[in-house]
């Protein structure tokens, strides 16, 4: 089992952190991570600091690492969170609208009249989140067009 990094917070840190868990003008969630940095020197584990806060125990613990590993830059700033597009290239998921776009342009599913998200999903293995943006993004709308039946 990992033990949680013991965390001794400089006395300009301390002073910025106490003002940021005690602010309302810094976002929520800074103040809640300064909250925690805060306990965590105080030697609390993070299930007491979970249980003190309210707060999912993994949570305490990614904020409490960071902290030791990055100061007060760690817990300031959020990091980039790139969407998981499926291990997917740009190149990939270009040639899947491709042919997302031409299967619901030029042909009909066996045994419907019209294309839905999770028809397509199935015939092209995307999800059918992509099939949704991937349409909204040309302008098709398969349940609206007519059929001759």
């Amino acid at each position: 089992m990992r033990a949680a990094p013991r965390i001794e917070v400089p006395e300009g840190d301390r002073e910025k952190l106490e003002r940021w868990s005690s602010s309302r003008s810094v976002p929520v969630r800074l103040r809640e991570r300064s909250r925690i940095v805060l306990t965590a020197s105080e030697g609390m584990t993070n299930k007491e600091i979970a249980a003190e806060l309210g707060a999912e125990v993994n949570k305490v613990g990614r904020w409490r690492r960071r902290y030791a590993d990055e100061g007060l830059a760690g817990i300031e700033k959020e990091r980039a969170r790139g969407g998981n597009q499926g291990g997917r290239s740009d190149a990939e998921r270009a040639a899947l609208r491709s042919r997302i776009v031409e299967a619901t342009t030029t042909r009909l599913p066996k045994d419907a009249t019209r294309w839905s998200c999770r028809s397509m999903a199935r015939e092209t293995g995307a999800s059918r989140d992509f099939v949704n943006r991937t349409w909204r993004a040309h302008g098709l709308k398969p349940h609206l067009s007519r059929t001759s039946s």
